[in-house]
């Protein structure tokens, strides 16, 4: 009997042992009857997100949990972004991630040009009408400050710097090559001259003249970084012969699952947040079930509480997911979905940033010869019969148990 695959994503849930949680970790702590249910009826293990003790950001943690070599299949944050918006790419374009930032007398005020969150469209319209001879620069608006910029033109490299120095009080960085190159030094030159411009072109619109004079802060510079060239990679229906989906509201993350073909669900609400729709992610799970072999669902709120610092609301977020898992298994035929749960990496409360800890993850089917886990948190993980796999081996151990066998061919 073939069944259906449900591979669920908590962004950087896995985490440390934390004092004022009495020595648990968030996972440990939080009340969690759905994802527990699913690892006493399961099999538990760890994982390595990239390899052993190196930490992996979350593009690269996610290919590698959906199976693929990030050596070999990795197009750079910013394609990943571009592809997370909907954007269409052709072979050779060059893409950033942006953040439209603030900037005074040459210094970086702030990064986020105070979350900008009003209409865009003034300033998509005047960016997009700057010219460069040798390039075609296009700027697509994300959530808040966010944004992507593609290049398209000849000879353009990815081996550039970006100008984001990732702090403010400093001045912007200068683009530089990476590589000593004529391509390398031409692509440096064009987007130097575009971000010139743009900080000009921006400078004098109206809406930061309006957001002066409300005492807010102008968007008035491009902080760019993730730069990558688009070509296309090995897709998932080709390697694993079956169709699959992601659900997600992390541009950048979903951007990942397009680019390996999975197809993009969208939810109202799933803004890849502390406050998405995760119940509506749940109910979008559900009816996918119905069409696709294999779903991807990610939350990214662990990560942005553990980013922030936030052990409190890491614990919320992490029972709010156990809700949406438990929407899902109310609503479906366990005897029909082999269903896994894991982290696509370790962002601890204490760093504030990855890790390369190993993460716990658990596999369910009403088939398997279940261990002795009690629960699902990083200490039962490390009991668990799965014992340790490494980064890519999730995927292939999940629609084993879903599909069919994989044989390899000699």
């Amino acid at each position: 009997m073939e069944r259906k695959a449900l591979l669920i994503v908590g962004d950087g849930m896995a985490d440390r042992s934390i004092r004022e949680l009495n020595g648990k970790t968030p996972l440990e702590y939080a009340y969690t009857p759905n994802m527990d249910r699913l690892a006493r009826e399961g099999v538990c293990g760890l994982r390595s997100p990239l390899e052993p003790g190196l930490a992996a950001e979350s593009d690269v943690a996610n290919l590698a949990l959906l199976g693929f070599d990030p050596m070999k299949n990795y197009l750079g944050r910013g394609v990943f972004e571009a592809l997370g918006l909907g954007i269409k790419l052709k072979e050779g374009e060059l893409a950033f991630r942006v953040n439209l930032a603030t900037i005074k007398d040459g210094i970086i005020v702030d990064r986020r040009a105070g979350r900008f969150n009003w209409d865009k469209d003034e300033i998509v319209e005047a960016l997009n009408r700057i010219e460069v001879k040798g390039a075609e620069f296009s700027f697509y608006p994300g959530v808040e400050h966010r944004g992507v910029l593609i290049v398209r033109g000849k000879r353009l490299s990815k081996w550039i710097t970006g100008n984001d120095p990732h702090r403010t009080g400093v001045p912007p960085l200068g683009i530089r090559p990476r590589r000593n190159g004529e391509d390398e030094l031409r692509t440096s030159k064009l987007i130097s001259e575009f971000l010139e411009k743009a900080h000009k072109t921006l400078s004098k619109l109206e809406i930061n003249e309006r957001r002066i004079k409300q005492g807010l802060l102008p968007a008035n510079f491009l902080l760019i970084r993730g730069p990558g060239v688009y070509r296309e990679i090995e897709k998932f229906e080709e390697r694993y012969g079956i169709k699959g989906c992601v659900v997600c509201g992390f541009p950048m993350v979903r951007g990942v699952c397009v680019a390996v073909g999975l197809d993009p669900i969208y939810v109202e609400g799933a803004i890849g947040g502390i406050n998405t729709n995760y119940i509506g992610k749940a109910e979008a799970v559900v009816k996918c079930l119905k069409s696709y072999d294999f779903i991807y669902l990610h939350f990214k709120a662990p990560d942005t509480a553990s980013h922030e610092g936030d052990y409190e609301g890491k614990v919320r977020v992490i029972e709010r997911i156990d809700e949406a898992i438990g929407r899902i298994i109310d609503s479906i035929s366990l005897d029909e979905v082999v269903i896994s749960i894991t982290a696509d990496h370790a962002t601890p409360i204490s760093v504030r940033d990855h890790t390369g800890d190993l993460v716990p993850f658990l596999l369910y089917s009403s088939e398997i010869v279940k261990d002795d886990v009690k629960a699902f948190s990083e200490r039962w993980a490390y009991k668990g019969g799965w014992h340790r796999i490494g980064a890519r081996d999730l995927v292939n151990i999940l629609l084993n148990y879903a599909v069919k066998p994989s044989f390899v061919e000699f």
